[in-house]
């Protein structure tokens, strides 16, 4: 690694280099504005200097236990020069200071190149995820949630409750809940919680989304319907580690828009971090 390089916290004066690497994640989400960005993401982001250059950035949210790494990007110019293995080193040595044990990220199937740094730096794929679009007007072909349903905003009680359901990561929740604009709901039948989901009406949008099955998928999306903005005729639904409810989502015309791996694994120690 040059002497050259450096990671530092962002500061609110690099929104511009947010948004001239954001693009390089190779999605299509709208770019928060400055005033989102600061708040949401900027806190738990670090740009990565070359010469006094911004040419990387990595925001990672940090958990009860996992680290969540959200983005990764270095500027195509820059690759292929250990940017990569230094925010990653970076990031490990933030999360054991945090006291997680985990770490976790979401990278697109055929990004061959970073799927190996993940892998060298300890994760493994854990499961494969959908990112897709669904017309309103499809919803209705869903089959009704057969015992009736309690579509409603997610109190902070219920928190545990849901993550340890939906195996969502400790502490997720109440995290999204600070954000400003998000709607956080949930489905029951009877008791038993059959479907969450957080939905970001700036996409619009669903992740996670997690439904135990077809009608609960459905009382969710009715749910979520009334904060939806009237002009977009879809919504954009991130369907994790669930075959059957994409494949079904799919058969209603949803538009496959990206096919993704989630990868995690122990956090490395600082002596234990490969030399790559």
């Amino acid at each position: 690694m040059s002497k050259a390089t450096r990671a530092r916290p962002a500061r609110a004066e690099d929104y511009e280099h947010f948004v001239r690497l954001v693009s390089e994640l190779g999605v299509d989400d709208p770019i928060p504005s400055a005033e989102r960005w600061a708040v949401a993401l900027m806190p738990d982001t670090i740009m990565l200097e070359r010469g006094g250059v911004v040419c990387a950035y990595v925001y990672a949210q940090t958990l009860e236990s996992i680290g969540y790494v959200r983005h990764l990007v270095v500027a195509p110019e820059a690759r292929r020069r250990g940017l990569g293995r230094l925010a990653m080193e970076t990031i490990a040595a933030r999360l054991r200071d945090a006291g997680c044990r985990e770490w976790c990220l979401n990278v697109l199937h055929d990004n061959r190149t970073a799927i190996a740094l993940y892998r060298r730096c300890g994760m493994e794929i854990a499961y494969r995820t959908t990112v897709l679009r669904l017309p309103w007007d499809e919803v209705d072909r869903l089959p009704l949630l057969e015992d009736g349903d309690d579509v409603a905003s997610i109190e902070p009680g219920e928190d545990a409750e849901l993550e340890a359901a939906f195996e969502l990561p400790g502490g997720l929740l109440a995290r999204l809940r600070r954000l400003e604009d998000q709607v956080l709901l949930r489905v029951r039948s009877g008791e038993k919680p059959v479907a969450v989901a957080r939905f970001n009406p700036e996409y619009p949008g669903c992740f996670p989304f997690r439904a135990q099955t077809l009608g609960a998928a459905r009382a969710l999306l009715e749910g979520v319907r009334v904060f939806a903005p009237p002009e977009v005729d879809w919504i954009q639904l991130v369907i994790e580690n669930d075959t059957t409810l994409a494949d079904a989502l799919v058969e209603l015309d949803a538009e496959i828009k990206h096919q993704i791996v989630h990868m995690r694994g122990e956090v490395p120690s600082a002596s234990r971090f490969p030399n790559i």
